[in-house]
């Protein structure tokens, strides 16, 4: 089996390209005890050299934990034909 994407950096060019290119993410939350892994819907917006992703989700208790929690990181799906 072969490996689509192996392990190696991207610039950040790149990085904005893929982000760019899709719409669907995983949240993932920890507070050093347990991990959530949320489903979002994002978008991203670019205005003067300034890109921002905006992420939609609905609300709720895990949510709202992003405001608390020091560690959160984002990973898109990528669709692959």
């Amino acid at each position: 089996m072969s490996n689509l994407y192996p392990d190696e950096s991207i610039s950040v060019d790149k990085c904005w390209e893929r982000l760019h290119a899709n719409t669907l993410g995983r949240l993932i939350l920890t507070d050093g005890q347990h991990v959530d892994v949320l489903p979002v819907l994002y978008a991203v917006a670019s205005q003067d050299d300034k890109q921002e992703i905006y992420i939609r989700t609905t609300r709720g208790n895990k949510f709202s934990s992003v405001v608390v929690s020091r560690r959160v990181a984002f990973e898109i799906d990528e669709t692959l034909e």
